[in-house]
Protein backbone atom coordinates (compact mmCIF):
# COMPACT_ATOMS: atom_id res chain seq x y z
CA UNK A 1 0.00 0.00 0.00
CA UNK A 2 1.34 3.45 -0.85
CA UNK A 3 2.35 5.56 2.15
CA UNK A 4 -0.42 8.03 1.43
CA UNK A 5 -3.44 6.47 -0.25
CA UNK A 6 -5.41 9.02 -2.26
CA UNK A 7 -8.64 7.22 -3.13
CA UNK A 8 -11.25 7.65 -5.84
CA UNK A 9 -14.42 5.81 -4.75
CA UNK A 10 -17.07 4.96 -7.35
CA UNK A 11 -20.22 3.29 -6.02
CA UNK A 12 -23.84 3.88 -7.05
CA UNK A 13 -25.52 2.58 -3.89
CA UNK A 14 -25.67 5.31 -1.24
CA UNK A 15 -25.50 2.95 1.73
CA UNK A 16 -22.51 1.06 0.30
CA UNK A 17 -20.80 4.30 -0.75
CA UNK A 18 -21.09 5.74 2.77
CA UNK A 19 -20.03 2.47 4.38
CA UNK A 20 -16.95 2.12 2.16
CA UNK A 21 -15.97 5.76 2.71
CA UNK A 22 -16.30 5.53 6.49
CA UNK A 23 -14.45 2.20 6.66
CA UNK A 24 -11.62 3.39 4.43
CA UNK A 25 -11.21 6.65 6.35
CA UNK A 26 -11.40 4.85 9.69
CA UNK A 27 -8.61 2.59 8.40
CA UNK A 28 -6.46 5.69 7.78
CA UNK A 29 -7.02 6.26 4.06
CA UNK A 30 -8.05 9.50 2.31
CA UNK A 31 -11.12 9.35 0.07
CA UNK A 32 -10.71 12.43 -2.14
CA UNK A 33 -13.16 11.81 -4.99
CA UNK A 34 -16.55 10.10 -5.04
CA UNK A 35 -18.69 9.20 -8.05
CA UNK A 36 -22.17 7.65 -8.17
CA UNK A 37 -22.29 6.88 -11.91
CA UNK A 38 -19.95 6.02 -14.75
CA UNK A 39 -20.57 9.43 -16.30
CA UNK A 40 -19.73 11.24 -13.06
CA UNK A 41 -16.63 9.07 -12.66
CA UNK A 42 -15.45 9.89 -16.17
CA UNK A 43 -16.00 13.60 -15.55
CA UNK A 44 -13.82 13.41 -12.41
CA UNK A 45 -10.78 11.93 -14.17
CA UNK A 46 -9.08 15.33 -14.67
CA UNK A 47 -9.44 15.94 -10.91
CA UNK A 48 -8.10 12.45 -10.22
CA UNK A 49 -4.99 13.32 -12.23
CA UNK A 50 -4.68 16.68 -10.44
CA UNK A 51 -4.99 15.03 -6.99
CA UNK A 52 -2.56 12.30 -8.01
CA UNK A 53 -5.05 9.59 -7.08
CA UNK A 54 -3.16 6.34 -6.53
CA UNK A 55 -6.04 3.99 -5.65
CA UNK A 56 -9.47 3.44 -7.15
CA UNK A 57 -12.21 1.52 -5.32
CA UNK A 58 -14.81 0.90 -8.01
CA UNK A 59 -18.14 -0.93 -8.06
CA UNK A 60 -18.14 -3.23 -11.09
CA UNK A 61 -21.85 -2.72 -11.76
CA UNK A 62 -22.73 0.88 -11.02
CA UNK A 63 -25.53 0.61 -12.00
CA UNK A 64 -24.90 -1.12 -15.32
CA UNK A 65 -22.82 -4.21 -15.89
CA UNK A 66 -19.24 -3.29 -16.82
CA UNK A 67 -19.46 0.40 -15.73
CA UNK A 68 -16.64 -0.23 -13.25
CA UNK A 69 -14.55 -1.95 -15.92
CA UNK A 70 -15.00 0.99 -18.27
CA UNK A 71 -14.01 3.49 -15.55
CA UNK A 72 -10.97 1.32 -14.74
CA UNK A 73 -9.87 1.26 -18.39
CA UNK A 74 -10.15 5.04 -18.79
CA UNK A 75 -8.47 5.93 -15.48
CA UNK A 76 -5.59 3.54 -16.15
CA UNK A 77 -4.91 5.43 -19.38
CA UNK A 78 -4.95 8.75 -17.51
CA UNK A 79 -3.02 7.54 -14.44
CA UNK A 80 -0.62 4.72 -15.35
CA UNK A 81 0.21 2.56 -12.36
CA UNK A 82 -2.97 3.35 -10.40
CA UNK A 83 -4.10 0.44 -8.23
CA UNK A 84 -7.74 -0.66 -8.46
CA UNK A 85 -9.87 -2.59 -5.98
CA UNK A 86 -12.99 -3.82 -7.73
CA UNK A 87 -16.10 -4.31 -5.63
CA UNK A 88 -19.65 -5.41 -6.16
CA UNK A 89 -22.17 -6.06 -3.45
CA UNK A 90 -24.61 -7.29 -6.07
CA UNK A 91 -27.57 -8.80 -4.29
CA UNK A 92 -26.40 -8.02 -0.77
CA UNK A 93 -29.18 -6.29 1.10
CA UNK A 94 -29.23 -3.89 4.04
CA UNK A 95 -29.64 -6.72 6.57
CA UNK A 96 -26.55 -8.50 5.21
CA UNK A 97 -24.45 -5.37 5.62
CA UNK A 98 -25.44 -4.94 9.25
CA UNK A 99 -25.05 -8.61 10.19
CA UNK A 100 -21.48 -8.79 8.91
CA UNK A 101 -22.15 -10.89 5.82
CA UNK A 102 -20.70 -8.24 3.51
CA UNK A 103 -16.98 -8.88 3.00
CA UNK A 104 -15.88 -5.35 3.90
CA UNK A 105 -12.90 -6.76 5.77
CA UNK A 106 -11.83 -8.42 2.51
CA UNK A 107 -11.94 -5.07 0.73
CA UNK A 108 -9.85 -3.42 3.46
CA UNK A 109 -7.32 -6.28 3.30
CA UNK A 110 -7.08 -5.84 -0.47
CA UNK A 111 -6.44 -2.10 -0.06
CA UNK A 112 -3.71 -2.75 2.53
CA UNK A 113 -1.98 -5.31 0.32
CA UNK A 114 -1.49 -2.90 -2.59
Amino acid sequence: MPEEARIFLAEDDELNRNMFKLALEKDGHRVLLIAETLEEGLSLIPEAVEHQINLGVFDDRMPNKDDGKKLTEVIREAIPGIKIVSTSTGDVDYADIHTGKLPLSSILRAVKSL
